[in-house]
């Protein structure tokens, strides 16, 4: 599996935009990343992130639980899949990427 490393500034500039609410142009720049890396968890996982942040709960867990299946030691989609299955999600612990802050 790929690391992240060299697209940490892609992501890193996505998990900024949906903190931030541009929902349009983080969408299409997530389109991009599962195009680019289809195997590797940070797309789905902002996907996931993304449907959370729109209110659909249910595709959310679909793409975090992908984003598990590739990976499951990915820990931003391993603790948004614990927190959605344990119902203790609060709307500002949204597990975007690794060390984003």
């Amino acid at each position: 599996m790929k690391s992240a490393t060299k697209e940490d500034a892609q992501v890193y500039e996505i998990c900024k935009q949906l903190k931030n609410k541009e929902l349009e142009i983080s969408y299409e720049k997530i389109m991009q990343l599962l195009t680019t890396f289809p195997s590797e968890p940070w797309g789905h996982n902002l996907l996931g992130c993304w449907y959370e942040i729109q209110g659909d709960v249910i595709l959310a867990m679909k793409h975090y639980r992908a984003a598990y299946a590739l990976n499951p030691s990915y820990d931003p989609s391993r603790m948004n899949v614990v927190e959605f299955q344990l119902h203790s999600r609060h709307t500002n612990s949204i597990y975007f990427h690794q060390e984003a802050k």
